[in-house]
């Protein structure tokens, strides 16, 4: 719909200017694009000079281990993108979108600001390449075994890898029958499974308290499934082996719950969805990372806790925003999930993975951690 408006608004322009300006306007626009794109493309090749990505102070590729070479590379095709399409066209639209969004609020579309964060995925990884490349030429020029940056999802211990790794089948099963009973509301006919599922305030009011549990089971359309499935197979999984399977169930379970009781007062329309109790999951990552900060190294706590935080944090900013969302059920969710992630006591297994890293955790003796399991064959 902004799009829309922008096209009529300057349609409307073009039709109150005189025939003169209507035959010189086109070649205007063309020589300012030219224009912009020709200083776009100037400063694109400025920044990689400067970066040393190009030119004369760039290494040469046979010179440079691999993976330096393709992290200069895909910074350099990142910043092209970035200068010939998201400087030029995305930020503009966005712009665009907003001052629609502030001067024509009944035409207001949400589905803009995800195109809008969306952008995003763009522009924040140009600065952690830069710093990896930064530090990789660093060790090179040093003299040292050149080290790749580590996988994302990564601890940076390799037996605590392995341990995250494992299949974590509470969070799949739990998946598993959200998926099939999802899908199950939307085959039966007339909604009738739905309606017997979903959460209704009166009907939760007159006793049908299963309501606050099996609102989890319903989902609006095949995007909200996806977006609660993925978070409860990521975050979920990784709680699991975190802390363990029934601390990850007791989260998903109690986040549903106090996300209902939270909508039930503040929320009079039905609702439906996972979204209580998956926030929750990624909650509890989060402030069991906090809590137990000093358990892992800083490589683990960064790239282990950071996407449940950035979760969290995207999904108020979201929940302020977007029309139609069900806030009472996500601050539940996440407030339950807070104070249980921050509770929760490490698994066995988590601290044994450590141990077997050899990574002795500050604050601990060096009895504290279990000595590593034995390898069956």
């Amino acid at each position: 719909m902004p799009a829309r408006s922008v096209l009529t608004s300057a349609w409307g322009l073009a039709a109150c200017a005189s025939p003169e300006a209507r035959r010189t306007a086109p070649w205007l626009i063309l020589g300012g694009i030219v224009v912009l794109y020709a200083v776009l493309i100037a400063a694109w090749r400025w920044l990689v000079r400067r970066w040393g990505l190009a030119g004369p102070d760039a290494p040469h590729p046979s010179s440079i281990e691999r993976s330096e070479y393709l992290s200069r590379r895909s910074l350099r095709a990142l910043l092209a993108f970035d200068f010939l399409v998201i400087i030029p066209i995305g930020i503009p639209a966005v712009v665009a979108f907003l001052y629609m969004a502030v001067t024509h609020p009944q035409d207001f579309d949400p589905g803009m600001i995800m195109g809008a964060l969306g952008l995003l995925v763009f522009i924040l990884p140009v600065p952690v390449l830069q710093r990896s490349i930064r530090r990789m030429e660093q060790q090179r020029l040093a003299g040292q075994v050149v080290q790749p940056p580590p996988l994302p999802n990564t601890s940076g211990l390799v037996e605590l890898d392995k341990h995250l790794r494992a299949k974590a089948w509470g969070a799949r099963v739990a998946a598993g029958l959200i998926v099939c009973v999802s899908i199950a509301a939307w085959v039966v006919p007339d909604q009738r499974l739905a309606a017997v599922l979903l959460k209704d305030n009166e009907a939760i009011l007159s006793g049908q308290l299963w309501r606050l549990l099996t609102v989890a089971l319903v989902h609006a359309n095949l995007m909200h499934l996806l977006f609660n499935v993925s978070i409860l197979l990521s975050a979920g999984a990784l709680l699991e082996r975190l802390a363990g399977t029934r601390r990850m169930l007791l989260v998903l379970v109690a986040g549903t719950l106090a996300g209902s009781v939270c909508s039930v007062a503040f929320l009079p329309s039905p609702s439906v969805g996972a979204s209580g109790g998956v926030l929750a999951v990624a909650a509890a990552v989060a402030a069991f990372g906090l809590r137990h900060k000093a358990l892992f190294p800083s490589t683990a706590r960064s790239r282990l806790f950071r996407t449940s935080m950035e979760l969290v944090a995207l999904n108020a900013l979201l929940t302020l925003v977007l029309p139609n969302v069900d806030w009472p059920a996500h601050v539940g969710g996440l407030l339950a999930g807070a104070v249980l992630g921050w509770s929760a006591k490490p698994a066995q297994g988590t601290l044994a993975s450590l141990a077997a890293s050899q990574y002795r955790p500050q604050g601990l003796t060096p009895g504290a951690c279990p000595p590593p399991p034995a390898v069956s064959g």
